[in-house]
């Protein structure tokens, strides 16, 4: 989850010098930006479409190990086949088997 924070005009203006200040010791190349007070690092700044990708890598490596969870899970015998799922789901909700249209 990401936090807005509205800035006046003033802000905006230090904001400003303090991303040219940052561009102009070599970190124009998307990589993140650390503003340190007295070398504690405190604000670190990436720019949207760099955070999106970070978002992006995040959500495909969670499903990849969701994926390896449930792979491992099948392989200690700790799942059921579909067919034995999706008929113990009609069973419980009363449904039949759907019936394939011809084409």
């Amino acid at each position: 989850m990401t936090n807005t924070v509205e800035l006046n005009q003033t802000e905006a203006l230090i904001l400003q010098a303090l991303l040219a200040k940052a561009k102009l010791n070599g970190k124009k190349n998307g990589k993140p930006i650390v503003f340190s007070i007295q070398n504690d690092e405190s604000l670190i700044v990436l720019h949207a479409s760099s955070y999106q990708k970070l978002l992006d890598r995040l959500e495909e490596a969670e499903t990849i190990a969701a994926i390896n969870e449930g792979l491992e899970d099948m392989k200690a015998g700790r799942g059921i086949p579909a067919d034995e799922f999706l008929a113990e789901l009609r069973q419980e909700f009363g449904t039949t088997k759907a019936k394939r249209k011809a084409a």
